[in-house]
Protein backbone atom coordinates (compact mmCIF):
# COMPACT_ATOMS: atom_id res chain seq x y z
CA UNK A 1 0.00 0.00 0.00
CA UNK A 2 1.41 3.38 -0.75
CA UNK A 3 1.55 6.29 1.52
CA UNK A 4 -1.55 8.62 0.09
CA UNK A 5 -3.52 5.65 0.31
CA UNK A 6 -2.89 4.54 3.85
CA UNK A 7 -3.05 8.17 5.05
CA UNK A 8 -6.83 8.36 3.37
CA UNK A 9 -7.89 4.77 4.66
CA UNK A 10 -10.66 4.47 7.13
CA UNK A 11 -10.59 0.83 8.22
CA UNK A 12 -11.10 -2.41 6.57
CA UNK A 13 -14.38 -1.19 5.43
CA UNK A 14 -12.80 0.26 2.66
CA UNK A 15 -12.68 -2.27 0.50
CA UNK A 16 -16.79 -3.25 0.03
CA UNK A 17 -18.31 -0.05 1.14
CA UNK A 18 -15.23 2.68 -0.08
CA UNK A 19 -18.06 4.05 -2.12
CA UNK A 20 -20.32 4.94 0.54
CA UNK A 21 -17.62 6.15 3.05
CA UNK A 22 -16.02 8.39 0.69
CA UNK A 23 -18.17 11.45 2.23
CA UNK A 24 -16.23 10.74 5.68
CA UNK A 25 -12.39 9.99 4.38
CA UNK A 26 -11.68 14.07 4.49
CA UNK A 27 -12.79 13.67 7.83
CA UNK A 28 -12.10 10.50 9.68
CA UNK A 29 -8.83 9.15 8.10
CA UNK A 30 -5.56 9.64 9.08
CA UNK A 31 -4.52 12.34 6.79
CA UNK A 32 -8.04 14.20 7.83
CA UNK A 33 -6.76 13.84 11.62
CA UNK A 34 -3.42 15.04 10.41
CA UNK A 35 -4.80 18.28 8.63
CA UNK A 36 -7.22 18.98 11.30
CA UNK A 37 -4.59 18.81 13.91
CA UNK A 38 -2.50 21.17 12.10
CA UNK A 39 -5.13 23.90 11.75
CA UNK A 40 -5.20 23.51 15.99
CA UNK A 41 -1.94 23.35 16.12
CA UNK A 42 -1.40 26.78 14.17
CA UNK A 43 -4.79 28.73 16.23
CA UNK A 44 -2.95 27.69 19.10
CA UNK A 45 0.10 29.51 18.02
CA UNK A 46 -1.60 32.45 16.79
CA UNK A 47 -3.53 32.55 20.43
CA UNK A 48 -0.28 31.99 22.18
CA UNK A 49 1.03 34.92 20.54
CA UNK A 50 -1.57 37.14 21.12
CA UNK A 51 -1.13 36.15 25.02
CA UNK A 52 1.54 38.65 25.78
CA UNK A 53 4.52 36.03 26.32
CA UNK A 54 7.63 38.17 25.92
CA UNK A 55 8.96 35.14 24.09
CA UNK A 56 6.76 35.35 21.33
CA UNK A 57 5.27 38.95 19.54
CA UNK A 58 1.87 39.06 18.35
CA UNK A 59 1.81 38.11 14.59
CA UNK A 60 1.08 40.56 11.71
CA UNK A 61 -2.49 40.37 10.18
CA UNK A 62 -0.21 39.41 6.89
CA UNK A 63 1.83 36.65 8.84
CA UNK A 64 -1.39 35.34 10.65
CA UNK A 65 -3.46 34.91 7.09
CA UNK A 66 0.19 33.13 5.75
CA UNK A 67 0.34 30.34 8.56
CA UNK A 68 -3.54 30.04 7.94
CA UNK A 69 -2.96 29.27 4.33
CA UNK A 70 -0.30 26.18 5.40
CA UNK A 71 -3.23 24.33 7.02
CA UNK A 72 -5.06 24.77 3.25
CA UNK A 73 -2.04 23.58 1.86
CA UNK A 74 -1.75 21.08 4.01
CA UNK A 75 -5.32 19.47 3.25
CA UNK A 76 -5.52 15.74 3.41
CA UNK A 77 -3.78 13.75 0.62
CA UNK A 78 -5.74 12.13 -2.01
CA UNK A 79 -4.49 9.09 -3.77
CA UNK A 80 -5.47 9.01 -6.94
CA UNK A 81 -8.52 6.43 -8.31
CA UNK A 82 -6.34 3.21 -8.81
CA UNK A 83 -3.21 4.21 -7.19
CA UNK A 84 -4.17 1.36 -4.43
CA UNK A 85 -1.57 -1.69 -4.50
CA UNK A 86 -2.82 -4.99 -3.33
Amino acid sequence: MDEAWTLNALSPLDGRYAKKLEPLRPLLSEGGFIAHRLRVEIEWLIALSDAGLPELAPYTPAARRRLRAIALIRAAPRAPRGSRRS
